[in-house]
């Protein structure tokens, strides 16, 4: 079980909110994982299922994506990246593919603005295995990918999460300000269902036009008592090599890994 969510608040950026726990087939489960990163200019991408796939597709997408800029957002979703997803995931093991994998991209478009406001068009889609074809997130509205039917419990937290006045109200001190409400809203909500296989981590990805934040939900937990207790993210693979090091090191490689 594992998740992340986006949204496409009205002010021109996009925020996706991930967990950071991987899973193995023998029931081992470590809070590990970076998920979501930069993926060329003005694009986040996230991934779920097989952890070797998706750092596969993140590393053929960030490599590839700085050359397709000339199209529009629309265009790589509705074609170039759902045809990307099809040719990595029919060629890979079957021990991967049956792990599945799928991919949430967050996208700015590089000239128009959402009318004759001043703030840029953005988006946010998801990409199923086996034929990735897009589920664009429209205007109030979450999605997300994971494995797991809660889910849709997280989706239902955020949407309601980034109805909220309070949330609205954030902008004025800035898009950083909206994804942590949103994070804080997830680790609650982590926190209240205790779902198997999903962390009480999180982590941001804030996108608009120019400007791709990666960032940790910290914060501190205030006690009765009046002690406090400081809740930080713990460190994480951010590629790869780094993630197989950390399988050797903790001898969690004997099965592949989901996320």
């Amino acid at each position: 079980m594992t998740w992340i969510v986006g949204t496409v608040p009205p002010f021109g950026n996009s925020i996706l909110v991930s967990d950071i726990r991987v899973s193995w087939a023998d029931g081992t489960e470590r809070d590990c994982l970076q998920k979501i990163y930069k993926a060329g200019d003005d694009f986040l991408c996230g991934f779920a299922g097989s952890v070797k796939l998706g750092f596969v597709l993140l590393d053929m997408l960030a490599a590839q994506l700085p050359s397709k800029q000339q199209q529009t957002p629309l265009f790589l979703a509705n074609n170039w990246i759902p045809s990307l997803g099809r040719r990595v995931f029919q060629s890979a093991p079957e021990t991967e593919k049956k792990l599945g994998c799928q991919l949430i991209v967050a996208a700015v478009h590089p000239t128009e603005n959402l009318g004759d406001a001043p703030w840029p068009r953005t988006y946010v889609w998801t990409f199923t295995y086996p034929d990735f074809n897009p589920v664009q997130c429209g205007a109030n509205e979450v999605v997300g990918i994971g494995n797991g039917s809660a889910v849709s419990t997280y989706a239902t937290a955020l949407r309601e999460a980034r109805c909220n006045s309070s949330f609205l109200k954030l902008i004025t001190h800035g898009e950083v300000a909206q994804a942590q409400f949103l994070a804080s809203t997830m680790h609650e909500t982590v926190c209240k269902t205790a779902t198997k296989g999903v962390s009480p981590f999180m982590q941001m990805g804030i996108l608009t036009r120019g400007k791709a934040l990666l960032g940790n939900y910290n914060f501190t937990r205030f006690q009765a008592d009046g002690s406090t207790t400081k809740v930080r993210v713990p460190p994480v693979a951010q590629d790869y090599k780094t993630f197989l090091d950390f399988c050797r090191t903790g001898n969690f490689g004997s099965s592949p890994a989901v996320c």
